[in-house]
């Protein structure tokens, strides 16, 4: 498809390998979403971006290939996230209250914002950040029932981790250096964390 799709009302599933854009109609019954992006055939070629906001009936989404960005905010049923495309901006998955499984094994990205999701327990960010300077930004704030943050992305430069209060665990044994800018920013407080 060279043009990109457009999802109406009535479509609650839709899979694709080849999306350049996407728009999705208001009101919206998709519950999942499988695609593959790819970039325009502009002079300076642009690959989709994606973006969903209180979508209420969206419970899985697939992410391949390549975007501009991701963002999926207070999607109530949105169970499951996968991404493994290589996205040039950031991704932000906020406020989905019932998200319970992310998978970031393949992809790649700026930063990563993870906030407000009640339900997620266990988060393992094995992402590849990105960018023309590749300092990793990585925000996990407000996630109420986290137990365990997992992070084994190097190049991290930014990191925020607070107001998750069942936070017990954290590892970044996998994290062999910083980014490139070479002066870390961490923060971490307000979690359940005992030294």
């Amino acid at each position: 498809n060279t043009t990109g799709f457009v999802i109406q009302e009535g479509v609650t599933s839709f899979t694709s390998n080849s999306v350049v854009a996407l728009s999705i109609g208001s009101p919206s019954d998709l519950e999942t979403l499988d695609i593959t992006g790819v970039k325009n055939t502009a002079a300076t070629p642009v690959a989709p971006a994606i973006s969903f906001s209180a979508a209420t009936d969206l419970t899985n989404l697939t992410l391949k290939g390549a975007f501009a960005s991701v963002s999926a905010t207070s999607c109530g049923n949105l169970t499951n996230v996968v991404i493994s495309a290589a996205v040039t901006a950031g991704v932000t998955l906020s406020t989905n209250t019932d998200l319970t499984n992310v998978t970031l094994t393949g992809s790649s990205m700026t930063g990563l914002t993870f906030s407000g999701n009640t339900d997620m327990e266990n988060l393992t960010v094995d992402t590849t950040w990105t960018g023309t300077t590749v300092d990793g930004t990585l925000t996990v704030t407000d996630n109420t029932s986290l137990i365990s943050l997992t992070c084994s992305s190097d190049n991290l430069e930014n990191l925020t981790v607070t107001g998750n209060d069942d936070l017990i665990t954290l590892n970044f044994a996998g994290v062999t250096k910083g980014g490139a800018t070479g002066s870390p920013s961490v923060a971490i407080y307000d979690n359940d964390l005992v030294a």
